[in-house]
């Protein structure tokens, strides 16, 4: 039996296909390396107390209540904050408009992160 001439045309056009492909799939993979090492060597930065440029790594990061709630209980560790006075250092001095509710709710997921505690009517950071 012989072979169509379109079946080998075929044949060629599908090699060549899958060699596109996997020349795409490995540039693909070279790049996901690569933001992989950046991530793990920023990692290693934070964790050494370095400050890596996580600009070029993330972009534009900016920071959420939370973060912000942090920051809050962490100007006072040693008399801590109340929840109240979290809510008004932050719409005072950071002009954040949040609500005692949302407060505990991020003080709640900070705890169970173990960043801070509830001691004493107070919230502390965790040292």
């Amino acid at each position: 039996m012989a072979i169509p001439i379109s079946a080998i045309k075929r044949l060629e056009r599908k090699e060549e296909s899958a060699r596109r492909r996997i020349a795409e799939l490995t540039e693909a993979l070279r790049d996901a390396e690569a933001d992989l090492t950046a991530v793990m060597e920023a990692r290693t930065a934070l964790s050494q107390g370095r400050k890596p440029n996580l600009r070029n790594l993330l972009g534009e990061v900016k920071m959420s209540q939370k973060d912000y709630v942090l920051e809050a209980v962490k100007k006072k560790p040693k008399n801590g904050m109340t929840c109240a006075e979290i809510v008004e250092h932050l719409n005072s001095k950071k002009g954040l408009d949040i609500s005692p509710s949302a407060v505990t709710t991020h003080l709640y997921t900070l705890r169970v992160s173990g960043l801070v505690e509830f001691d004493g009517g107070v919230w502390r950071p965790v040292s």
